[in-house]
């Protein structure tokens, strides 16, 4: 159904001041964070890796067939990627459980205890 136009401009302008507004009560990240902590917060991280495939596939797709999926569907779904992994973060207060930041030291001790 090309005429059929089911996300717009409207809808990514929406995520984009979701994002900033959740964005506006979190400190600033200066790490990788490791997708865990509640079962809410991984979950929010699985649906960003999910969404993430989604939107490589999408590109893949936009490049073979351009009139199969239109730009502002594939920047839909790349601005929802990013509200997941940024509602992952703000869900960590509510849920009491903190941010894991990626550490190469622990990492590297992790996998000499194995």
């Amino acid at each position: 159904m090309p005429e059929y136009e089911g996300v717009n401009a409207t809808h990514i302008e929406w995520l984009e001041q979701q994002i900033d507004m959740m964005n506006a009560t979190l400190p600033p990240l200066k790490d990788f964070i490791l997708p865990t902590g509640s079962i809410l917060v991984s979950q929010l991280h699985v649906a960003r890796s999910v969404c993430r495939r989604a939107e490589r596939q999408a590109v893949i797709l936009q490049q073979q067939r351009s009139q199969a999926i239109r730009s502002t569907a594939v920047s839909f779904i790349n601005r929802l990627s990013d509200w997941l992994f940024v509602a992952a973060r703000f869900c960590t207060d509510p849920e009491k459980v903190s941010e894991v930041l990626w550490d190469s030291q622990a990492l590297k001790t992790f996998t000499d205890s194995q």
